[in-house]
């Protein structure tokens, strides 16, 4: 675990990620160029505690120890002088980020982890080059204090040490971190995120769905069970040989591919829970007791999200 954080952009994801941090034991600054941003984000940090508590995840008496350990500044020194790592939430802009990186080199320890939170830049031609070794994108997902969710990408020269270590600590902090081995633009959700987004345009502004109904559809349906089953674990159940035959006879318009890991495993027999093994190996149980287990899972998460599916927010 980090000992001390600077945390640069004091927007909604940096507020969020420094109240999580700090309600680990993180010593965190928070740097802002605005007071006004500073002051908002000092505000929004106790409220959203207070909610956490509120509904049962933290205790009243954990508040103010976390709240104490978090420090407001509008010193870039201040914020990236002897830290343990940095971490880069601000504007999605190529020369802000360069600008501040630069700066950093100069102030940072030699051994200072860099850290950013970009949606989908390329943050390896913007970090020095000395310091491609401890770089490492964290990207979270908002709201980050809540969704478990951080997709660590790595760059060609990011140490695998750095890369073992940060996820070993996010796994500490109860986040879910998953490793992407490669860059590619958008890194992972951001890319479905885009494919769901340009499908939402297609059938609402063609008058195929109301929105309302569009998001009641996909809430009672793709989403609980996702909670379950994912989307690569859901072919399984679907059968990877009828997955396979819709996917490649499909007539939506998709990226080129030739599914090339469906058709092995339907060459090798294995077509999912109905063979015990897919993508994923059922360990020799038999078909009636995967399902049987999806089942009651699935029932759990109904029971649990019953009443949120059918009101919004």
């Amino acid at each position: 675990m980090y000992k001390s954080l600077g945390i640069f952009g004091a927007g909604t994801m940096g507020t969020n990620i420094a109240h999580e941090f700090a309600y680990y034991g993180v010593n965190v600054t928070l740097y802002s160029r605005s007071e006004k941003t500073l002051d908002r984000s000092r505000l929004v940090m106790e409220k959203s505690l207070e909610v956490m508590c509120e509904e049962g995840m933290i205790q009243s008496n954990e508040i103010a120890p976390t709240l104490s350990r978090v420090a407001f500044t509008q010193s870039i020194e201040e914020c990236g002088a002897d830290k343990d790592a940095i971490h880069e939430t601000i504007i999605e802009n190529k020369d802000a980020k360069l600008d501040l990186f630069n700066q950093l080199d100069q102030i940072c320890r030699p051994d200072t982890i860099f850290t950013s939170n970009t949606s989908a830049m390329n943050i390896y031609e913007l970090v020095p080059e000395r310091r491609l070794p401890r770089t490492l994108i964290t990207h979270y997902v908002a709201p980050a204090h809540l969704i478990p969710l951080v997709e660590l990408v790595k760059g060609e020269q990011t140490d695998a040490q750095v890369i073992a270590d940060i996820k070993a600590m996010y796994q500490q902090m109860n986040k879910l971190p998953v490793v992407l081995e490669k860059l590619v633009p958008g890194f992972l959700l951001n890319r479905f995120q885009s494919a769901i987004g340009k499908e939402i345009a297609y059938l609402v502004e063609n008058g195929i769905i109301t929105v309302p109904e569009l998001d009641l559809a996909l809430k009672a349906s793709l989403m609980p069970r996702g909670v379950v089953l994912g989307v690569v674990q859901r072919i399984d159940f679907a059968g990877v040989d009828t997955s396979y035959r819709t996917y490649t006879n499909s007539k939506i318009d998709t990226p080129p591919t030739t599914f090339t890991l469906h058709k092995k495993l339907v060459d090798e027999g294995h077509l999912g829970a109905k063979t015990g093994k897919g993508f994923y190996d059922y360990g020799g149980r038999s078909p009636a007791e995967i399902v049987a287990e999806r089942d009651r899972r699935l029932i759990r998460v109904m029971k649990a999200s019953e009443d949120i599916i059918r009101n919004p927010v």
